[in-house]
């Protein structure tokens, strides 16, 4: 049996069906017009197609005695919570959105959204025989990317908070989206957010940033963070897609960024009139193929940038050629093998310069004086194009289970790194002496765990395991395990334990950290 659909509207409880006169809606568009008819719908705002296209593709047949009900995705299925349907507070059945739930006739409460199941949004619908009940969102949805200041998409994590009532939903991620990963599309009820670093206090006044969510809307926010301390440094939207060409199955973003920086000063107490300047320009090239088979992503960035000071010579202020290229193939939605490759290395000499004079040793491997630089206000590090870097990986990004209890995704795979070298040196911290960088390979397994569970009601938990293996001896290993609880105890207060368990690579022990925090929050 083809679908009948009936539109539940936002929010609306199941029970009688009120008419609407013709004459009284066109009284409210003459009262309205400009509002009614000049509305954009939330639903352009979607990766997915509309709602209701995507019940015309779903392939459920209804079944005579049976009738469906419709949550529709925002983004993709796997991306997203799935939904819960209950009848008197007994669990039928569960689902991914954009995909129907065949049930007897009758009411049913559906729960959608992120966070505990308790924090889960929940709507009444009546479901008739032969037809598909469509329920239409006015939940929000959002997505975090998480990067670094040179773009990088970076595996660090937040916490977000609902504004209102101070309530905890719990920790976000990111992810390398350039190995196939996608974002997690948190559902959420319309209102005022705080993202947090985790750890922080909600009323803190460093790394955070504040958002507002629209119901039926889809928004993507991006994250910049201090790759060395994890701080915030930046939040917003990246105005992206009016920089890229969509054709096809083909997005093809490219850029040029510059930046002038002219100082001029006088110094106070020499009385002298000094100045300085900087000169930087990124070129960004993104080139990303993607079909239900196929994900082929290329990334290049050049990075250059001068520096100019009174009475000192025009100095590299910034040097960077970056390539990246992944390819990805899935067989199956949950499964997908990927080949990625990496380069990294510069354009011009890099050399170092001293703000005195003085005699630098260059020595060889062996730690003898082949050359002495005197009185030397410069030395050559190393030439054009080195050090040279290139990164190889293959494996499997796997997902493990995807249900309102648990959500467990794993990377496995191979990586090797090879750097070489060419009359590099590297300065040490006396600056007097120049060591020789010697070609190195590493090779070895990696492997990367994230998953987030309903214990309970009020219970929720996240772990991250992230591992190393250059070689079989567990003496190399190098891991981090990081394990998040949060238990609900009341409106008012929650509990959260956090367990971190690490082992560096300088380290021969394992080493753990333990921290309790208890949230108290009150609204007046």
């Amino acid at each position: 049996m083809k679908h009948i659909v009936n539109l539940i509207p936002c929010g609306q409880m199941g029970g009688q069906k009120a008419g609407v006169s013709p004459a009284f809606l066109f009284l409210v568009l003459l009262m309205f017009p400009v509002q009614v008819l000049g509305q954009t719908s939330p639903e352009n705002t979607w990766d997915a197609p509309p709602a209701y296209r995507q019940v015309e593709m779903d392939p459920t047949l209804v079944p005579i005695g049976k009738g469906a009900i419709f949550v529709p995705t925002m983004t993709t299925s796997l991306a997203e919570p799935v939904y819960l349907v209950y009848t008197n507070e007994t669990l039928v059945a569960e689902a991914r959105t954009g995909t129907s739930v065949l049930v007897e006739p009758g009411r049913y409460q559906v729960k959608v959204g992120s966070g505990t199941i308790e924090q889960m949004i929940t709507r009444t619908v009546d479901v008739e025989e032969g037809h598909t009940s469509l329920i239409l969102p006015d939940w929000a949805g959002l997505v975090i990317n998480v990067i670094d200041e040179t773009r990088t998409p970076i595996k660090e994590s937040y916490e977000l908070f609902y504004q209102s009532n101070l309530e905890n939903y719990g920790l976000g991620y990111g992810v390398d989206e350039e190995l196939g990963e996608e974002l997690t599309t948190w559902l959420l009820k319309p209102g005022l957010y705080k993202v947090v670093k985790p750890g922080e206090s909600f009323n803190t006044t460093r790394n955070f940033a504040t958002l507002r969510l629209l119901p039926g809307e889809l928004v993507r926010y991006t994250l910049v963070l201090d790759d060395e301390n994890q701080n915030f440094i930046g939040f917003g939207i990246l105005d992206e897609g009016t920089r890229q060409i969509n054709i096809e199955d083909w997005k093809i973003r490219s850029e040029i960024n510059g930046n002038f920086i002219l100082n001029y000063f006088q110094n106070t107490e020499s009385q002298r009139k000094e100045y300085n300047f900087t000169l930087t320009a990124q070129w960004f090239n993104q080139l990303r193929y993607i079909t239900d088979l196929h994900n082929a992503f290329v990334r290049i960035i050049l990075d250059e940038g001068l520096s100019f000071e009174k009475g000192e010579s025009i100095r590299k202020y910034v040097d960077r050629i970056e390539l990246k290229a992944t390819y990805i193939y899935r067989f199956w939605e949950k499964v997908g093998p990927y080949l990625n490759l990496a380069l990294d290395s510069k354009f011009f000499e890099t050399n170092a310069y001293f703000d005195s004079p003085r005699d630098v040793y260059r020595l060889n491997t062996g730690g003898d004086t082949t050359h002495i630089y005197t009185a030397a206000e410069s030395v050559r590090l190393s030439p054009a194009f080195f050090p040279l870097t290139l990164k190889e990986g293959v494996g499997f990004n796997w997902i493990i289970a995807k249900s309102a209890r648990l959500n467990l995704n794993l990377r496995s795979g191979f990586g090797a790194r090879q750097t070489f070298v060419h009359q590099s040196y590297l300065l040490n911290d006396s600056q007097t002496q120049l060591k020789p960088l010697q070609k190195s390979t590493l090779t070895g397994l990696e492997m990367l765990m994230i998953g987030d569970s309903r214990i309970a009601r009020r219970v929720q938990f996240n772990t991250e395991f992230d591992l190393l293996l250059p070689e079989s001896d567990t003496q190399t290993w190098v891991y981090d395990w990081d394990n998040r609880v949060r238990v609900t105890l009341s409106k008012y207060i929650s509990l959260d334990y956090n367990l971190l368990i690490k082992k560096e690579e300088a380290i021969p022990d394992v080493q753990s950290e333990h921290q309790v925090l208890i949230r108290l929050s009150y609204v007046l």
